[in-house]
């Protein structure tokens, strides 16, 4: 809460104890969010290392794919579609001979019902009803 320039909370018998906190956590948050507000998130992981406060921003999904860790691994790999190239997560382990890759693209909608339907034991006749009825 100094961190943040919360002090006059640290009094406040709402926050008092683990229970109260709890009780009160809607007011807590809302006192931390309202000073969080006021600068950016790098801002608050640099002041929050300087006091040896355990914290870490959240990256937003384009900035984790950016991150050198993922181009490395190569955990995002490009596939062509018939819409054109995209980026598909991939294996995000690798073993000493390498490691899992994406072959094709990503299955459209349906497109393997049938294999599935007649693999969980439905006749070609029980697959054509559903479809009939629009279960599938």
């Amino acid at each position: 809460m100094k961190t943040i320039g919360c002090e006059t909370a640290l009094p406040d018998p709402r926050f008092a104890d683990w229970p109260t906190r709890i009780d009160n956590a809607k007011a807590l948050h809302d006192i931390i969010e309202e000073a969080l507000r006021k600068e950016t998130s790098a801002t608050w992981v640099e002041r929050f290392a300087k006091a040896d406060v355990p914290a870490g921003r959240v990256l937003s999904i384009p900035e984790t794919a950016q991150l050198d860790l993922f181009q490395h691994r190569t955990v995002l790999q490009p596939v062509e579609t018939e819409h054109g190239p995209i980026k598909v997560v991939g294996s995000g382990f690798r073993l000493e001979h390498g490691g899992g890759t994406v072959e094709r693209p990503p299955a459209t909608l349906g497109q393997h019902t049938d294999e599935v339907l007649d693999e969980a034991g439905y006749s070609a006749a029980e697959i054509a009803d559903m479809r009939e009825s629009k279960v599938v």
